[in-house]
């Protein structure tokens, strides 16, 4: 999503800097690369900064409950 944005992984950890949320670089790309996980605020936080909403995510089908 960053990407298709066109914001460079810096552009996103100074966006949420002004917002509040000093996160180190390498935090953030622990997100991205899945190896940390982030708690609510934090994950409307990047939303916030890429223009998005919740309901643009995509839940992983691995976590979707069998019907």
């Amino acid at each position: 999503m960053r990407t298709e944005q066109g914001f460079s992984a810096v552009e996103v950890v100074t966006k949420l800097g002004v917002l509040g949320w000093d996160v180190p670089a390498s935090s953030y790309s622990q997100i991205e690369s899945g190896q940390r996980i982030i708690g609510d605020v934090e994950l409307l936080l990047i939303l916030y900064v890429l223009g998005a909403e919740l309901s643009d995510l995509a839940v992983p089908t691995k976590y979707l409950r069998k019907k």
